[in-house]
């Protein structure tokens, strides 16, 4: 049928079927009446199944959204009743424990849906883009548009999509790795065109999901700039409908906040992260655990500006908070102590520190299993304290237990991995062991490269550190191109201003000078940003810095 439509000379742009629109050519109703008879010919299944498909976005449709659709419709029964198919083990649906939309009367059968994909496959209105991927032409879909406006099911139809990505957005994790991004595209468009077109079928209380899922999608790959419109638009859309007191409404501000600390925009970050506590101080009870993770978020916006003497009492607060609300072994307890061990770490007052990771530690080896990531996290806190105070002997197998750990519980090329790798290097290379630490460092970068996107910033931390290592050797010539790798991703995904960019900024030009003070620039490239900062440093005589 897509080649009698395309016949009648119509191009990819919307039509209106009503015979009586004004400005409507007489192709266009060719065209139309061309595809009125086809739809005749069409068994009930196979329009249902056609109108279906043309809510989804203007994308290659994966089957198994599809099915879960069908899972949550209770439509009318035509003959075979296919939208009542109840299908079992499907992979985004049946951890989120949603209920149909009403009770099946009636369980279709896995043929009867075959059949009906098989008839519009075979008129040619759908076509298979990929294994079990379907899509439709944008004439097709408009045509399957109009049509189910006018079907009795379409509401229901509407719903259940909007039910289904609701289910997936909740499953988007963060981080998350380039296995779980290529496991989750497929899935974008669709969620896009429910946040963009069926939001009046989100219910309220699932009303962050679509953007928040969103956003988690892109900011997990260190893309902010994708990110940040879902979650601004995010919140305005939680304002408008369900008021600025609400407490999504806060959760709202809080990932605004938290992409905008990602990116450095501390100032920003800073007022939302404050209305988000001031919303839920007044719609929450004072002991309730989201104001302790609202003041941890505060904190440790404060903590990054090295504003330490705001960010105590709120941890503090936080502390005080759970202990008052949750079990005492509760592993958000640990989280909290490790928080503000870490604030001590920072200003250097290790005593107060090391019995705050040990209590969480203790508190995590009760309430977790044994090879759980979180503890992997509390050894590798502990071994940073002591390699801090130079405590090498105690650091080095808490690094090692953190790494055995994380092979144990995660997948081989996990990003846990790469960042606990750098560390145990970071160690070797502290006591000149570098031998030791250059393939940890190697394996950090090649775990990261298979991982996550390749401009995410944890990838610049990891040509940062190996650049280090190079540096610390004399092996220029292999430092510079990781310098500027690093920087160029950071100059690309949070910006010059970062404080991450500043710190390895700061590395490459000391590295610069270091090389000027040795007189080896000859091993240096003709790189301009090169050229231009040895310049800089020689008119300034700071090599001797």
């Amino acid at each position: 049928m897509l080649s009698r439509l395309q016949a009648q000379g119509v191009q990819n742009r919307a039509l209106a079927l009503h015979s009586h629109d004004a400005g409507i050519s007489t192709a266009d109703r060719g065209v139309a009446a061309a595809f009125e008879l086809s739809w005749e010919t069409l068994p009930q299944t196979a329009q249902q199944l056609g109108c279906l498909l043309s809510l989804f976005a203007l994308a290659p449709i994966p089957w198994d959204l599809v099915e879960q659709v069908i899972k949550v419709c209770n439509l009318p029964p035509p003959s075979g009743n296919i939208f009542q198919r109840l299908i079992s083990n499907l992979p985004f649906f049946n951890k989120t424990n949603h209920q149909p939309l009403s009770s099946l009367s009636q369980l279709a059968t896995t043929a009867i849906l075959e059949e009906a994909r098989a008839t519009l496959r075979h008129l040619h209105l759908i076509q298979r883009s990929d294994k079990n991927t379907y899509q439709l032409h944008p004439l097709i879909r408009e045509f399957f548009c109009y049509k189910g406006e006018e079907s009795a099911e379409v509401e229901e139809m509407k719903q259940g999509l909007a039910t289904v990505m609701v289910a997936v957005a909740k499953e988007i994790p963060y981080p998350i790795t380039l296995e779980l991004v290529e496991k989750f595209q497929p899935a974008i468009p669709h969620l896009q065109e429910v946040a963009r077109e069926l939001l009046e079928y989100v219910t309220d209380k699932d009303l962050i999901w679509p953007y928040t899922g969103l956003g988690i999608f892109y900011k997990g790959q260190g893309l902010y700039e994708l990110a940040e419109p879902w979650f601004e638009e995010c919140k305005v859309v939680v304002e408008t409908r369900l008021g600025n007191k609400h407490p999504d409404f806060a959760t709202s501000l809080n990932n605004l906040a938290n992409l905008y600390e990602s990116q450095g925009k501390y100032s920003e970050a800073e007022p939302l992260y404050k209305d988000a506590i001031a919303i839920h101080k007044q719609s929450l009870p004072p002991n309730h655990p989201l104001l302790a993770t609202n003041f941890n978020n505060l904190a440790n916006l404060y903590e990054s500006q090295g504003r330490y003497s705001e960010a105590e009492p709120l941890y503090k607060d936080a502390i005080a908070i759970v202990q008052q609300s949750l079990p005492p072994n509760h592993p958000l307890l640990a989280t909290n102590f490790n928080n503000l061990a870490l604030l001590y770490k920072s200003q250097g007052r290790y005593s107060e520190a090391e019995p705050l990771y040990k209590d969480a530690i203790a508190i995590d080896k009760q309430s977790l299993p044994p090879n759980h990531p979180l503890l992997a996290t509390n050894f590798n806190n502990l071994a940073l304290l002591y390699e801090s105070q130079g405590r090498c002997s105690e650091a080095e197998p808490l690094y090692k237990d953190a790494i055995a750990i994380i092979k144990q519980s995660l997948p081989p090329n996990h990003p846990y991995l790469a960042s606990s790798l750098n560390n145990l290097a970071g160690l070797y290379r502290s006591q000149g062991r570098y031998s030791d630490a250059e393939p940890l460092y190697k394996d950090a970068i090649a775990i990261d490269k298979q991982s996550l996107p390749p401009n995410h910033p944890s990838l610049a931390t990891d040509f940062n550190n190996l650049a280090l290592l190079y540096k610390s050797q004399g092996r220029y010539s292999e430092a510079e191109p990781l310098y500027l790798e690093a920087l160029d991703i950071l100059f690309r995904s949070v910006g010059s201003e970062h404080p991450n960019t500043v710190t390895v900024w700061e590395n490459f030009v000391y590295f610069l000078r270091q090389v000027v003070r040795e007189g080896k620039e000859s091993v240096l490239s003709e790189h301009p940003m090169v050229q231009e900062e040895l310049a800089k440093i020689k008119e300034s005589g700071m090599d001797n810095g």
